[in-house]
């Protein structure tokens, strides 16, 4: 691992589309807390359209 790095393993987001995905694993050096990432996987979980995103994670 090299840094700087970018800390976190998995994230509430929202995309580009304004929805809220539970997303994680993002490429390192980059993390989940960065303020934009791209990640492999993003899940759409229907609580999420609900709650607020601080509570979800």
């Amino acid at each position: 691992m090299t840094y700087p790095l970018v800390p976190g393993i998995d994230a509430v987001a929202r995309t580009g589309d304004g929805r809220l995905v539970y997303t994680g694993y993002a490429r390192p050096p980059f993390g989940t807390m960065a303020e934009r990432l791209v990640a492999p996987f993003q899940a759409e979980v229907p609580a999420l359209r609900t709650m607020p995103p601080v509570t979800c994670v």
